[in-house]
């Protein structure tokens, strides 16, 4: 049997609007927890923490792009429990960055993809200082993907810190 598990759910700026739907896709999907732990602005320092939880290895521009892109945006965290909840959540998420890509009735597909394509054009971040040249996708929610992953994001304390602040 597979063991019961926590992880957490980002739900990005451009998804904040989505939260009851998202909330009854989650308890159609039978996690046996799901605590919404707030919903916060971030500000500019807690911005920078959350860059750097979900990019530990981001060079500098990358993360950048990442922080501003958070900066003083409305969003959410909800912790889930269940058997096998890491795989479960990120299964449900979607396991493509690009929403067009990722399987029908995921949450990343449902919000973000229209007949197979991105519904939000990403946003090309490219500085010809660093030769940067990054896509960003508009896809609204992150999870982690793996335990280590997991336990990083949980470590950081990002998300109850914000929450704190709602």
């Amino acid at each position: 049997m597979t063991q019961t598990e926590q992880t957490v759910l980002l739900v990005k700026p451009e998804a904040v609007r989505y939260d009851q739907q998202v909330f009854e896709q989650l308890i159609a999907h039978e996690f046996s927890s799901i605590q919404r732990i707030g919903e916060a602005a971030l500000e500019k320092i807690d911005a920078e923490d959350l860059a750097r939880m979900l990019y530990p290895d981001a060079d500098a521009a990358l993360f950048k792009a990442v922080h501003d892109h958070f900066w003083n945006q409305r969003m959410s965290w909800v912790i889930l429990t269940a058997p096998g909840a890491i795989e479960k959540l990120s299964r449900l998420v979607g396991t493509s960055a690009d929403p067009g890509k990722c399987m029908p009735g995921t949450l990343r597909a449902r919000f973000f993809s229209e007949d197979g394509k991105q519904k939000l054009l990403p946003s090309v971040l490219n500085d010809p200082k660093t030769g940067l040249n990054f896509e960003y996708h508009f896809n609204g929610f992150l999870c982690p993907r793996t335990e280590e992953e997991r336990d990083r994001w949980f470590r950081s304390g990002v998300f109850y810190k914000t929450a704190r602040a709602a």
